[in-house]
């Protein structure tokens, strides 16, 4: 059985750690851990899990209410006592909650019934998955005889399909094992784990009795194990070094401005924000991109849901130190706006890259106005996302989004309601004042979401949340409860203060 362990590495000298390791999380197996009942159901889901894997599940395990129940201040409390409870239990003792990484599979495989592997768990099979995926199974000793059916089929595929010479960039790159280039270059550390596991293969080949190779080793853990139904892996492994700020603390005082003075220097000069870095260029160079697996990786363009970000932590910032940089943080705010008004499309929606996709970004730019005194009855760009998402609402109460929209960069209405887009939905129309004008939709999508709710208290994991550059598709395995508990709350909230 497997344990997780939290915090532990301070005896390891190849290890460092600027915290105590705080907030560090490994894997660790026991094989002499769990007892042998619980041995039999780890065996169970695991068939399960192999036999199903092709299945898509769109009924509900619990359905909480009936259609003539009504959705009362008691009931809303009830389902986030349920969650709650649930989901306390499974915060980390270092006060975070672990969250896993799937979705992209040339990252981690799993094949597809054609005998390809896809680039996403949702998507058909591509080049890119097939001969990369293809190509490991062989290094790692699998051989391709009769006996072996899957190894077959995946060769089968890639030959009717072109064969490698048709794959992407990427897929070539990793045939021809040129890694040296990522190793100069950086590309992906930030994002994925896997330029971590390319940089160390590349400090082995440099030296395998290196240094720099030998503290490589112990950071495996920190973003790959092997769990009941497969490997997992963790994206993005960089931690605030920032602590929250006590007020009267002049070393924490020090550090929230310390914190504004890093995000203003991130900010583009037309008062927006990029994901990762300052826009440097201009989008015609985009025809340089080498990749013909990612689209608009040249230029970090500003997002309308990282924009929403930033005005909403200055504004906060402001009410606490109102005079510091005054003019600059109001003059980014003023543009920051204009552009999430700027790029509302004229169905009332906005397009976001990093998640999939309307009901996301329209929820956190109204959220980003709303923050800075927009309101339904002084901002038409308000009035119009709200009459979007409620077009978007489903018969039944929730919304439910596909994954394609990212891509075509239109809506794209999966026909069946997905907790987080729902959650999305809600908060929307909250933050826009819906419970103040008509409640009602509100009560229907939360009543929906409670129908969601399953037995443990928790809410069920449906299709993938984010995408990145519109083109790889992948979970937030968190998302599932943090939206919902945030929905949830926040429109019991705001009835209580309506009632009030």
């Amino acid at each position: 059985m497997w344990k997780l362990k939290f915090g532990e590495g301070a005896s390891n000298p190849l290890l460092r750690s600027s915290n105590g390791f705080l907030g560090r999380e490994t894997w660790e197996f026991d094989p002499n851990g769990g007892s042998p009942e619980e041995h039999a159901v780890v065996e169970r889901l695991r068939r399960d899990f192999t036999r199903n894997r092709f299945t898509q599940r769109d009924k509900h395990e619990v359905s909480n209410l009936k259609d003539s129940s009504e959705v009362t201040e008691e009931v809303l409390l009830t389902s986030l006592r349920r969650v709650l409870d649930q989901y306390s239990s499974l915060q980390a003792p270092d006060g975070y909650w672990p969250g896993g990484y799937s979705g992209i599979l040339f990252i981690l495989p799993l094949m597809n019934e054609d005998g390809g592997w896809s680039t996403h768990t949702l998507g058909p099979s591509s080049m890119f998955g097939s001969c990369v995926n293809y190509a490991t199974l062989r290094l790692l000793g699998e051989v391709l005889d009769e006996h072996n059916d899957g190894l077959s089929k995946g060769r089968a595929w890639i030959l009717s399909h072109g064969s490698a010479t048709v794959a992407p960039q990427w897929a070539k790159i990793y045939l021809s094992g040129t890694i040296q280039l990522f190793q100069n270059y950086g590309c992906f550390h930030i994002f994925f784990p896997f330029i971590q596991v390319l940089n160390m293969i590349c400090c082995w080949i440099e030296n395998p009795n290196s240094n720099a190779f030998r503290r490589h080793l112990p950071r495996i853990h920190d973003f790959l194990w092997l769990a009941e139904d497969g490997m997992k892996s963790k994206a993005v492994l960089l931690l605030s070094k920032i602590p929250p700020t006590e007020v009267g603390d002049p070393i924490q005082e020090q550090r929230l401005y310390d914190a504004i003075d890093c995000l203003l220097s991130y900010v583009n000069k037309d008062g927006t924000l990029s994901s990762a870095e300052s826009k440097r260029t201009t989008p015609w160079v985009e025809f340089i991109n080498p990749s013909e697996s990612f689209r608009n990786i040249i230029v970090d363009y500003p997002y309308v849901e990282c924009t929403s970000s930033l005005i909403q932590a200055l504004i906060l910032f402001k009410g606490v130190h109102p005079g510091y940089r005054r003019e600059e943080i109001d003059r980014i705010i003023k543009n920051g706006v204009l552009f999430i008004e700027k790029k509302q499309k004229n169905d009332g929606s906005w397009y976001g890259s990093w998640a999939v996709c309307f009901t996301y970004a329209t929820f956190f730019a109204i959220k980003g106005l709303v923050a800075a005194g927009r309101t339904f009855q002084n901002s038409l760009s308000i009035r119009k996302a709200c009459n979007f998402l409620l077009s978007k609402q489903l018969s039944t109460g929730g919304w439910g989004e596909d994954y394609l929209g990212c891509q075509v960069e239109e809506y794209i209405d999966s026909g069946r309601p997905h907790v987080v887009h729902t959650a999305w939905g809600m908060l929307g129309l909250i933050y826009a004042g819906q419970v103040e004008l008509d409640p009602a939709p509100l009560y229907r999508a939360a009543k929906e979401l409670i129908n969601m709710q399953l037995e443990t208290g928790e809410f069920p994991q449906q299709e993938i949340l984010g995408s990145f550059n519109s083109s790889l598709f992948f979970n937030y395995t968190n998302y599932r409860n943090l939206f919902p508990i945030w929905a949830l709350g926040e429109f019991h909230r705001r009835l209580l203060a309506k009632r009030a």
